[in-house]
């Protein structure tokens, strides 16, 4: 968890790092962060960490909020295109 805070405040791509949440216990290891990048954008990172379970995600955003690119290990959509929301 600190290592990611480390590299984000190291790099000269990012004005500024925000840390939103960070938990580091034994059992569970929890970061949330936002990082201005240079120009505008901000890159959002969230790692979650337990024993029985990881999720993470990536998402970088322009300024006005329109979706860059995202990278995370939820689900793909298709699995749930059957599903009923009525």
């Amino acid at each position: 968890m600190h290592g990611i805070i480390s590299a984000l405040k190291q790099s000269e791509l990012f004005s500024a790092v925000d840390i939103i949440e960070l938990v580091d216990e034994e059992s569970v290891r929890l970061i949330r962060t936002r990082a201005k990048v240079l120009g505008g954008s901000v890159l959002y990172i969230t790692e979650l960490h337990t024993i029985n379970y990881e999720k993470y995600s990536y998402h970088w955003q322009k300024e006005d909020g329109e979706l860059i690119i995202r990278w995370d290990n939820s689900p793909p959509l298709e699995k749930f295109k059957n599903l009923s929301l009525s």
